[in-house]
């Protein structure tokens, strides 16, 4: 097992471990706390609904301020439509497709969302790791 892997399971144990303790602490219950990655879809294409099965750029979705009515890029829809497509991929060849037809969202997310984009990258880099081949 690759070492960046052992220690995602330690952190993960560990992070399951301290919400247990929290809950038995505030709630007086215990017992086992399970953590998962929430399910995604792979994108969709906004016009006709279909699954986007070839890797192509992700339109970014646009959302109106709140306060101001100026639309901004919704960066949290496009990484989830993003991650989605990571994770529905088949092969190394084809996340990295995705990344490659992507590129300038990546670099614009980058700049604009530097966390949310380093958040991005950790999920992205989880779920192609997953496309490995496992050593025994």
């Amino acid at each position: 097992m690759p070492y960046w892997l052992f220690m995602f399971h330690l952190l993960e144990k560990r992070i399951a471990e301290a919400f247990a303790a929290k809950i038995e602490a505030l709630y007086g219950e215990k017992g086992p706390v399970q953590i998962e990655q929430p399910t995604q879809e792979p994108p969709h294409d906004p016009e006709t609904g279909e699954v986007i099965a070839v890797p192509r750029a992700i339109a970014i979705p646009m959302i109106a301020d709140e306060k101001t009515g100026v639309l901004n890029a919704d960066w949290r829809a496009w990484g989830a439509s993003f991650i989605a497509a990571i994770r529905a991929s088949k092969s190394l060849a084809e996340t990295m497709h995705w990344k490659a037809e992507n590129e300038k969202a990546l670099a614009r997310m980058e700049k604009e969302v530097p966390k949310m984009f380093k958040g991005l990258q950790t999920s992205a880099n989880k779920a192609t790791a997953e496309l490995l081949p496992k050593a025994e």
